[in-house]
């Protein structure tokens, strides 16, 4: 898998023709783009001149910059390694501070995670939070607050 600091899109000389886009196409674009002023910012108009394709062609793949934002939420947290050796608190520690690194490669990320559905990447990351915290003794109630407040913390801290 490519870094977001390896992306490189290459604008076409030409439109792209139909069914040529694809969300890999379009998830590289909206990350690349993020990293010049942020998330937020990104436009689906954007999206398509750096893909050298026109805005509604955008919109054949994808029904709304939401759910292009959800997507590019699910790449990111998706590539964070879930520890599952050593210690609890070395793979609770493992797990916060490679998830904080992979979401600082797309600023503005963190605002869409903590305001839309959780993704399945978000869910699995969640469950093992709480099994590492289960696993480690902590009571049901305990892991379920200690959770919180990491998950918290790290996307305050991103």
């Amino acid at each position: 898998m490519t870094t977001p600091t390896e992306v490189k899109i290459q604008p076409t000389e030409r439109s792209p023709r139909y069914g040529e886009l694809d969300r890999a196409a379009l998830i590289a674009a909206v990350i690349k783009l993020s990293q010049i002023d942020g998330i937020e910012k990104v436009t689906m108009r954007a999206i398509a001149a750096e893909l050298g394709a026109s805005a509604a062609s955008l919109y054949h793949h994808l029904p709304s910059k939401q759910e292009l934002l959800d997507l590019v939420a699910e790449e990111v947290l998706s590539s964070i390694v879930i520890p599952t050796e050593g210690p609890w608190d070395q793979q609770l520690r493992e797990l916060y501070v490679f998830g904080r690194s992979e979401m600082l490669k797309v600023p503005g990320i963190a605002m869409v995670v903590q305001t839309r559905p959780l993704v399945e990447a978000g869910r699995a990351l969640n469950a093992a939070s709480m099994r590492i915290l289960l696993d480690a003794g902590f009571s049901k109630t305990t892991a379920r607050d200690a959770n919180a407040l990491l998950y918290t913390h790290q996307l305050g801290s991103v």
